[in-house]
């Protein structure tokens, strides 16, 4: 079995920044998802029963890199496409740490000085339902922490979430992640292609799970909106809220 420890969002940079000081320090030439990112998990760790031991996994952002680097790519394409030659772009050096996938995840390593096992997933649409799989498919005495982090497309945005999962509950309190189901589309495909985000899916879930725990117990059957989905199943995510939730 497989239960929901916590969770948490990031959203506001300034709050982030004021509440994790010494974080955004150490994280200064990070991009903005990756910085929100390791101020969720962070959040969600300080409740984990053994950070430095829980298994971590991370979603790339779909949309990488920071407004800086945006602005950069996109002068380039836009000078290519209407030239047909590549413009000379100035980006500063340190701006090429925010195009690295897996930045977050070694951060969070070492940062909970953590050794344990750990799963990148990179940025294709939908990964969030495919990290929660392998949660339920792996299911082991021990914790594990999903976090992700992505960016609108243009850069004027940023969000960070977590999810710490225990296999084993403190009490009788904790929502249980209970399947993700997968039903193929057909050959007609999703009506409305899916807008590859790696952190915006996960919260909606969230929302939605924690909006039914605050009325209703019982099993959740969260089908998961085309845009947030692969593109190529209706997926959809079973929890079970307990008779009594904290």
């Amino acid at each position: 079995m497989t239960f929901i420890a916590c969770t948490a969002v990031a959203d506001d940079p300034s709050a982030a920044e004021a509440t994790h000081p010494e974080l955004w320090r150490q994280a200064r030439r990070f991009n903005l998802p990756v910085k929100l990112a390791l101020t969720a998990a962070h959040d969600v760790a300080a409740q984990a029963r053994d950070a430095a031991k829980a298994r971590l996994i991370s979603l790339a952002p779909c949309h990488a890199g920071s407004p800086e680097l945006w602005r950069a790519t996109h002068a380039f394409e836009t000078n290519l496409a209407h030239t047909g030659k590549a413009a000379r772009v100035r980006v500063n050096p340190t701006y090429t740490l925010h195009a690295i996938d897996n930045l977050a995840l070694s951060a969070l390593a070492i940062d909970l000085h953590n050794h344990a096992p750990c799963l990148g997933l990179g940025g294709a649409a939908g990964q969030a339902w495919c990290a929660l799989e392998w949660i339920l498919e792996h299911a082991a005495d021990g914790e594990t922490l999903l976090f992700a982090g992505d960016q609108s497309p243009t850069g004027t945005s940023a969000l960070g979430v977590a999810a710490l999962f225990r296999m084993s509950p403190d009490d009788g309190t904790a929502v249980r992640l209970v399947a993700v189901e997968r039903a193929p589309l057909g050959r007609d495909g999703a009506a409305t292609p899916p807008l590859p985000d790696g952190a915006a899916g996960l919260r909606r879930w969230l929302d939605a799970l924690w909006s039914f725990a605050a009325r209703a117990r019982g099993p959740f059957a969260y089908t998961v909106p085309p845009a947030d989905s692969d593109g190529r199943d209706r997926i959809t995510v079973v929890a079970e809220v307990p008779a009594e939730v904290r």
